[in-house]
């Protein structure tokens, strides 16, 4: 579909086992924020779809069984996911109703798509666009959607990282440390919540912005699966960023040196510590025109 993706800095894999985690994540990400589409979004309004940066489809997925149970259409829900990579990609899409095409986000969509969608969704890009590119991506999402239609962003807010007390244990700090290197090297946002909702501003398209965040930290009902999801996504993420931010030499160190550092957190959750002060931000404006 797209015109071929743009150099990439993401530093997770796409494959079998990163699509298990990402499906994992989602549930726990759908808890922590209160469901797939956001509480401020009229859903008998909502017919057509499309969700920027899918993965494996699964929030394409969970979004239309919310529909169906909570806003029923007669007619069959248009649903439609792009990625830069198809090598996630749910098999046989078409089997539940989606449709999934190749696309960088950072590129114009084609002019099929153009005003074509009610709800654009787009989350977790944290680690892939650069400070600079989220006012080039808002830009694209808007041109596909319908005049008063919703764009609904959802991504990683590190910026209190530092400041939490995990920051000073020396079990935890060179993780954290580690992480927020990479950020700052590749000029990645660690508070993309301001960064969206700052490009969401200067477009000059999107009319009720609001902007939520959801902590993690003090929520004891969600504190064990909060805690294992950050230890497999930084099992995941860690030797890239070892190797990018220049700590590591080699695949070898890089790989003995993340497992050194996610072990460190593992000790100190089970110290008692909490989890890694890590927040989600939803971000929804309606486009003009209605």
């Amino acid at each position: 579909m797209g015109d071929g993706p743009s150099l990439e800095i993401y530093p997770l894999a796409r494959d079998e086992a990163e699509s298990a985690r990402l499906n994992a994540q989602h549930k726990l990400l759908v808890d922590i924020v209160g469901g797939p589409i956001d509480k401020s979004i009229r859903l008998e309004n909502i017919a057509s779809v499309a969700d920027v940066g899918t993965g494996t489809g699964i929030w394409l997925l969970d979004a239309k069984t919310h529909l169906i149970t909570y806003s029923p259409n007669t007619n069959p829900y248009t649903l439609h996911g792009f990625d830069i990579s198809a090598a996630q990609f749910l098999p046989s899409p078409e089997t539940h109703g989606l449709t999934l095409s190749v696309h960088d986000i950072l590129r114009p969509f084609p002019i099929a798509h153009r005003e074509r969608y009610d709800l654009v969704h787009v989350r977790m890009l944290v680690s892939a666009l650069k400070v600079e590119e989220y006012e080039v991506a808002v830009r694209n999402l808007v041109g596909v959607l319908k005049p008063g239609g919703y764009l609904q962003w959802t991504d990683l807010d590190s910026s209190h990282l530092s400041s939490a007390p995990s920051a000073a244990d020396p079990r935890a700090s060179p993780l954290i440390t580690s992480w927020l290197t990479f950020l700052e090297l590749n000029n990645l946002s660690t508070c993309p919540t301001t960064t969206i909702e700052n490009a969401y501003t200067h477009s000059n398209e999107l009319l009720d912005i609001s902007s939520t965040t959801y902590p993690v930290a003090g929520r004891p009902e969600l504190s064990e699966r909060a805690q294992n999801w950050e230890l497999q996504a930084f099992a995941a993420v860690m030797p890239p960023v070892l190797r990018v931010t220049g700590q590591a030499k080699s695949q070898v160190e890089a790989e003995e040196r993340a497992r050194e550092a996610v072990s460190g957190v593992k000790e100190f959750f089970a110290g008692g510590g909490e989890v890694l002060d890590l927040r989600f931000g939803v971000v929804v404006g309606r486009k003009r025109g209605l």
